[in-house]
């Protein structure tokens, strides 16, 4: 671990995002949450969370797509805090809404060039899992082989609390891939981004795990 990065300061901006999202004791929150077969907030449709976060942060996403918060980017944590600003925060802030997916791009980009310093050797399991997300979200079957082998990994260095944890993570990356090699794209985005749906992804949609 390059510790002189891990422990870098971050901007005070992107440390209160790290914190929100990274509260106090959330890995034992999560392995608590997850052996009684529920899912953190993190993972919620809870109106009430997208809400929060819409206060909250709305404004910063505009300013990190504008390169304002590119000095963020110097260590793993504020590199972390951006990927959770511009990767997690528009799905909630824009659920539903094509807006939710306008920064999946730069998160892509972003997440690459951390993985090349080395920043997600930094972060504790949990951490990596949002990290390397943007993999998740992208609609190109290369990046999906890619997340599938980030995840695969992931999963066998994880400690043993957390397996079930990034087991559950790991199969869904395994999903993604899937439906992005059956259908090219992902068909539960299809009314946001105004696509036609066809009468295979219809089909498809009736079924369990079709949507994120």
């Amino acid at each position: 671990m390059n510790t002189t990065n891990s422990k870098k300061s971050m901007p005070a901006r992107a440390q209160e995002i790290y914190g929100f999202w990274f509260f106090p004791g959330y890995r034992e929150e999560l392995v608590q949450v997850l052996s009684q077969g529920k899912l953190l907030w993190w993972h919620s449709k809870d109106s009430e969370v997208d809400r929060r976060i819409a206060t909250l942060f709305t404004k910063d996403l505009a300013r990190a797509s504008g390169g304002f918060y590119d000095d963020w980017l110097d260590s793993a944590r504020g590199t972390l805090a951006f990927l959770i600003l511009v990767d997690q925060f528009p799905r909630h802030i824009y659920r539903d809404d094509a807006r939710a997916f306008t920064l999946d791009s730069l998160a892509l980009d972003t997440c690459r060039k951390g993985i090349a310093r080395g920043f997600d050797r930094e972060l504790d399991a949990i951490q990596r899992y949002f990290f390397y997300l943007p993999f998740l979200h992208d609609e190109t079957i290369d990046v999906q082989r890619q997340g599938v082998l980030l995840y695969d990994e992931l999963f066998r260095a994880a400690p043993e609390d957390l397996k079930i944890g990034v087991g559950l993570v790991r199969n869904a990356a395994h999903r993604h891939h899937e439906i992005i090699e059956r259908f090219g794209r992902f068909p539960h985005r299809n009314a946001a981004l105004s696509r036609r749906t066809t009468p295979e992804e219809e089909e498809f949609l009736k079924e369990p795990h079709s949507s994120f």
